[in-house]
């Protein structure tokens, strides 16, 4: 299953939407009938394809199938799991392209927050979401709630190296 799932996810984002679906619709069919709803691949088939829904415009059902992989992750794997965390941010984004900023927020927050507290302030995944949240604060009443840009956590570069000894 987890081979078909890179498959599927492939096809989405190669654009092949109608490819991708065809293999995502019996494989979540079959990972909930022979896994069960809250196993950790049925969970991660379900994200990847409420993200193709995602790539292909299909907001509403990108909505309710990552909504209810995340309800189930959340429970299975607990709210600081890197797959929970990535529901949480699929879902963020699927609610800003519904032009919902205020619903998407609190999960771009959320990620920032688990990210500080996991993984630390200067790992990739932390600044790609402080990069992520800066939409939300370019109103000037709202640039007090920002982080500083992303570049003020990175450390100084090291010195240049000196030239190269000629024999």
């Amino acid at each position: 299953q987890s081979a078909m799932n890179t498959q599927a996810v492939t096809l989405g984002d190669d654009g092949k939407y109608a490819a991708s679906e065809s293999l995502f619709v019996p494989l979540l069919a079959a990972a909930k009938r022979d896994l069960g709803a809250d196993h950790p691949t049925t969970l991660r088939v379900m994200t990847s394809f409420g993200w193709m829904y995602r790539l292909q415009g299909r907001l509403p059902e990108a909505e309710r199938l990552t909504r209810e992989s995340l309800g189930r992750e959340r429970r299975v794997f607990g709210n600081d799991h890197s797959d929970t965390q990535a529901a949480v941010n699929n879902l963020g984004i699927i609610l800003s392209d519904m032009k919902r900023p205020a619903e998407a927020e609190p999960y771009y927050l959320e990620g920032l927050a688990v990210s500080r507290r996991t993984l630390g302030e200067k790992q990739p995944e932390t600044l790609a979401s402080r990069v992520t949240l800066a939409p939300f604060y370019l109103k000037p009443a709202e640039r007090g709630k920002a982080d500083p840009p992303p570049t003020q956590s990175l450390p100084p570069l090291p010195p240049p190296l000196p030239p190269p000894l000629l024999p």
